[in-house]
């Protein structure tokens, strides 16, 4: 690649992360609707980086801003497709299965979702977030007792966290059949 070269790709890579500015959310479970010039530069974004994607092919991090702008846009099929790529690309970075699985949650594909999620907690097995994830999966999947024992897990990693609390309690009165099974809207739509 000749200096200009580098310098065009450089430039297009820089565009496209400068334009996705307060458009790409990580760990949204709840995407909000994006205004007319949010959804113009997430699919400027979209362009910049798959301009770059021609000439670096196997960069992962191509793959996931792709992947999280079409998340942004709540385009989760197209989303998934480039989420997961980068997973396929990159073996160590939990945040990349973390992200797929948000998206594959939302399409209501909760066995891709917890697939996912392990694999993240399989770079990062501490991260009480990531494993209070897990047991939400869990939950919306059915596995009650495995979810309560996942959540566990998580409390006693971080027991003041509001958001692992709230998780315990759900999980403990659906498993006590004081609560029905919540779908991720459920959850997040109170």
């Amino acid at each position: 690649m000749i200096q200009k070269d580098i310098h065009l790709v450089e430039l297009f890579y820089n565009e496209a992360l400068e334009t996705q500015k307060n458009i790409v959310k990580f760990g949204d479970f709840k995407p909000r609707s994006l205004s007319y010039w949010g959804k113009f530069n997430a699919k400027r974004s979209i362009i910049y980086f798959q301009k770059v994607l021609e000439v670096i092919p196997g960069d992962f991090r191509l793959f996931f801003f792709i992947g999280k702008n079409y998340q942004s846009l709540k385009e989760f099929d197209k989303a998934l497709y480039y989420l997961e790529k980068s997973v396929e690309l990159n073996f160590e970075e939990a945040i990349l299965p973390f992200e797929a699985s948000t998206v594959a949650i939302h399409l209501g594909l909760t066995n891709k979702a917890i697939i996912l999620i392990k694999e993240a907690l399989s770079r990062n097995p501490e991260d009480e977030m990531m494993i209070a994830v897990h047991a939400m999966y869990l939950l919306i999947a059915g596995n009650f007792t495995e979810a309560q024992n996942i959540i566990n897990k998580a409390h006693e990693i971080s027991p003041r966290d509001n958001f692992i609390i709230d998780l315990k309690v759900i999980i403990d009165e659906v498993k006590l059949g004081h609560l029905t099974q919540p779908t991720l809207y459920s959850l997040f739509n109170k």
